[in-house]
């Protein structure tokens, strides 16, 4: 028994290596239309014109501009067979040039039978968390939507026609540039665990039911934290690395980031970085957590210039698999005190049914008396890494996350 009453760890009895495919998809893109140039497009609205300066793949992108209060949209001829399983991958980047909330209602895709436009499904999706200069990725799939209108008799084996339409609010004029539209894309499902603060509960409860099962977490820790009392210890988070976890970057001293100056946000980072870069822990010190999932112009400025890998929003929702643009904002859903073991299990299903990573964040872990939002019960733990494994689903920490951007990787863990 340790000082702080860890339980004897078993080892897995067998340990397989297993070879991820690079952004863990697991057939290539079916379906790609670069969306670069005009040949072969339609469109209603005012111009569609080539867009050479904000572009998110190829060459170019199509810049479509309404008529005042009036619906635009862009048609192209395809000749999709899908089934149903890979209508979940329907995605498009889009870039809108003016105030989102203030001039677009929803976009709305259509997958159309052939011309007559009579048999064909439609998808909306409302503009929540869609930002103005930005390319943001839309997938019509749930929770985006409620569900996809089926109109007449189509099928999702037989679509010639594809459009895309954005509904300008009443007198507002909306551009938007769209780019590289995928269809047919299957993903490997995959979870990611973390813990937030360095908490000595990583290692002494979450760390022994992980490995028991041949999982891995991350831990993004306070360096200012660590071998204080209630924390993790150098030798814990050594031996957590050691045994496949990451260990990742949760500043200095977790301060409230919106009271700080552009170079204060810098220097809480960066001395948490030097502090596990001092200890070797390279691999994820560059993979943050903003505390309090706070951000601002200021706090995107600062990790924009410190070089941030990865930055998690803590908000519920979901990565979008690899499909992420600086500065790599990745959702999770905030396992507090009040989420009951059923809705995490929902949102693991949602996540896994929408082809895309769940992140599971948490903070400490405790046997009883889960009295406020940063705690939860080991009990609780202990159940979803139950339901974890009865999926078959596969764990990665923040690192392995990062590194299947750019290729496979090998793991010998769950």
């Amino acid at each position: 028994m340790s000082p702080y009453g860890c339980r004897k760890i078993e080892e897995p009895s067998i340990k397989e290596q297993t070879i991820l495919p690079k952004k863990l998809i697991v057939n290539p893109n079916i379906y790609t239309e670069e969306l670069d140039v005009t040949t072969g497009i339609t469109y209603l609205g005012a111009s569609l014109a080539v867009n050479t300066v904000e572009v998110h793949s190829g060459k170019a992108s199509l810049k479509l501009t309404s008529s005042p209060g009036a619906t635009s949209r862009i048609s192209k001829t395809v000749n999709w067979s899908l089934s149903q399983d890979q209508t979940k991958s329907i995605q498009v980047w889009v870039y809108p040039h003016s105030d989102v909330s203030a001039t677009i209602n929803d976009f709305t895709f259509y997958a159309l039978k052939d011309a007559n436009e009579a048999d064909y499904f439609a998808c909306s999706i409302p503009t929540t968390g869609i930002k103005q200069n930005e390319w943001n990725l839309l997938k019509w799939t749930p929770p985006h939507s409620t569900s996809w209108t089926t109109v007449g008799s189509p099928s999702w084996s037989n679509i010639s026609i594809v459009k895309l339409k954005v509904q300008a609010k009443p007198g507002q004029v909306t551009q938007c540039s769209f780019d590289l539209l995928t269809a047919g894309i299957l993903f490997k499902p995959a979870i990611i665990i973390k813990f937030d603060d360095g908490s000595i509960s990583d290692y002494t409860f979450a760390y022994p039911l992980l490995k028991a099962k041949n999982m891995v977490a991350t831990s993004y820790i306070i360096s200012d934290q660590i071998d204080h009392n209630a924390y993790l210890t150098t030798a814990n988070i050594m031996d957590l690395n050691n045994n496949g976890w990451a260990i990742a970057n949760h500043t200095k001293t977790h301060p409230n980031m919106r009271l700080l100056t552009e170079q204060e946000v810098y220097d809480e980072f960066n001395n948490c970085q030097i502090f596990l870069d001092g200890l070797g822990l390279t691999k994820s010190s560059k993979d943050i957590t903003v505390p309090g999932g706070a951000t601002s112009s200021t706090i995107l400025a600062a990790v924009a210039s410190w070089g941030m890998r990865t930055k998690i929003l803590g908000d519920t929702g979901y990565t979008n698999s690899y499909e992420v643009s600086f500065p790599y904002n990745l959702n999770a859903f905030g396992m507090q005190n009040d989420e009951t073991v059923a809705q995490v299990k929902t949102y693991i299903d949602l996540a896994i049914s929408k082809g895309e990573v769940a992140i599971l964040q948490l903070h400490q872990l405790v046997e009883s008396n889960a009295d406020n939002t940063t705690k939860w019960l080991v009990s609780q733990f202990s159940e979803i890494l139950d339901y974890i494994e009865s999926l078959s689903l596969q764990t990665l920490t923040i690192d392995e996350y990062y590194r299947l951007y750019s290729g496979p990787i090998a793991v010998n863990h769950k």
